[in-house]
């Protein structure tokens, strides 16, 4: 008679915790939050964080492309970008990453992965989409300035 090898309960709230998707193994928690209603923003520069990265199929003419998701730090809107899957230094997910704080130069290896929670930039405009729908559409991206802390006598007052 054999014996029954079981999985130790942690393996198993590991394994419920894993989604399959079109995309492969998503392993990660998430935080249910409020849905916002999209949103026209008036244009002008956001902080924005990233949030996640989409791989998928135009149906215009096949195409595969990647949908970026951000939520706007202030208001928690999302704004949503599409970029080809070219990582080149002339490339819109090039400029993603540098804006996040990646080194991207010829040559590195970037993860979209590592994108998530980072935070940037972004100048946000109005134009109507491909249905008459205006819609916000990032014009460019770019690094939060951060604020030197004073020195001298200044940084008493």
């Amino acid at each position: 008679m054999q014996a029954k090898l079981e999985k130790p309960k942690e393996m198993e709230e590991e394994i419920e915790e894993k989604t399959e998707t079109d995309f492969g193994v998503i392993d990660e928690k998430m935080t249910v939050k409020e849905s916002k209603e999209f949103e026209l923003l008036e244009e002008a520069l956001y902080e924005c964080e990233y949030l996640g990265t989409a791989k998928k199929v135009s149906s215009q003419d096949g195409g595969e492309y990647l949908s970026h998701k951000w939520e706007e730090i202030e208001t928690g809107t999302f704004i949503y970008e599409n970029s080809s899957l070219t990582l080149s230094t002339k490339s819109k997910l090039f400029d993603i990453f540098k804006a996040c704080g990646f080194k991207a130069e010829q040559g590195t290896n970037l993860n979209l992965k590592d994108l998530v929670g980072k935070v940037c930039m972004l100048h946000v405009i109005q134009e109507k989409d491909s249905k008459g729908i205006m819609r916000n559409r990032v014009k460019t991206h770019a690094p939060v300035k951060v604020k030197k802390p004073k020195e001298g006598p200044e940084a008493i007052l």
